[in-house]
């Protein structure tokens, strides 16, 4: 088994290898190998046990964390961004946290659909007929996706993240 883990790691090191010769994409790639091998293993008999929130919630954090390592240019970005994202406060970006009060209203809109979508939500509607949920849930995506589009249209210039390798 562990000749297993061994290879999953190295194959996700190569994935962020393959992705660009940085070390933040070597990071990127060994951080994401390390947790499939983590919930593999007794780290993901103990997800199993969590409430459906708060094991999103783990995956969204390891996520998001793991991300900012993948879209930073150097490792110094990628520190001083975590440390930003955390709260933790740094100056180069102009975040800390008690600055969130200080967010426009299309931001803090942004805050509380991205949480209110991103956690399992069924349990809320059980109260509604079936059919009516698979009737509204996908007018209610067509509405959050012009939403999406017309706010990437209306920005300035926003490029897609892999044209810039």
């Amino acid at each position: 088994m562990a000749h297993f883990y061994a290879n999953l790691w190295i194959v996700f090191i190569l994935c962020g290898f393959w992705h660009g010769a940085s070390w933040n994409f070597i990071l990127w790639g060994a951080v994401h190998g390390m947790f499939l091998v983590l919930e593999r293993g007794s780290a993901g008999k103990l997800l199993t046990h969590l409430p459906d929130t708060i094991k999103h919630l783990y995956a969204l954090v390891v996520i998001l964390t793991a991300w900012v390592l993948f879209r930073a240019d150097t490792l110094t970005q990628a520190k001083s961004y975590l440390a930003a994202m955390y709260g933790f406060g740094d100056s180069r970006f102009g975040i800390h946290g008690y600055q969130i009060l200080n967010l426009g209203y299309d931001t803090i809109l942004a805050i509380v659909l991205g949480v209110a979508f991103s956690i399992p939500v069924g349990s809320f509607f059980k109260h509604i007929p079936f059919r009516m949920q698979k009737m509204t849930m996908p007018v209610v995506y067509l509405c959050l996706l012009f939403v999406c589009l017309t706010s990437l249209a209306s920005n300035t210039y926003n490029p897609f993240l892999y044209f810039r390798f």
